[in-house]
């Protein structure tokens, strides 16, 4: 078939039947099944607490650290790689608000990592500069 354009309007998700969607699976390190779905965002938002772990597990060289005062870290990379059995895990790491600190954590997404940096640099600013705690509360 050729010569035909179907438009985004024209097509109806809903209407296509299950066997013809995608099913998403999560598999372990050692190809167990964790969950799967045909709903990706689903997935995301029933492995987040899961996924964190993950990258928590996988920060081996300490950088993720929390209870800090002052940019005593150096640069944060952009984003963050390291090989857990036959994958390789992509973070994002960025500062965190904790009220009276910051912390490095890593995030599974950029969207992600942004927010909590914006948040996490205005928060170290704010313990670093006086007249900023005038300014910003």
């Amino acid at each position: 078939m050729t010569g035909v354009t179907v438009d985004r309007e024209d097509w109806h998700w809903d209407q296509v039947p299950d066997h013809l969607k995608i099913t998403f699976r999560v598999v372990d390190d050692k190809n167990k099944k964790l969950k799967e779905g045909r709903s990706l965002q689903d997935l995301k938002d029933a492995l987040k607490g899961k996924v964190q772990e993950t990258l928590s597990a996988v920060a081996d060289d300490g950088i993720e650290q929390s209870g800090l005062h002052i940019w005593s870290f150096g640069q944060l990379p952009e984003s963050y790689e390291q090989k857990r059995g036959n994958y390789k895990v992509k973070a994002w790491p960025a500062l965190v608000d904790e009220r009276d600190s910051v912390a490095i954590k890593l995030f599974d997404n950029p969207l992600e990592q942004k927010q909590a940096m914006w948040n996490g640099l205005r928060r170290l600013l704010l313990l670093n500069i006086p007249i900023a705690n005038q300014i910003f509360t």
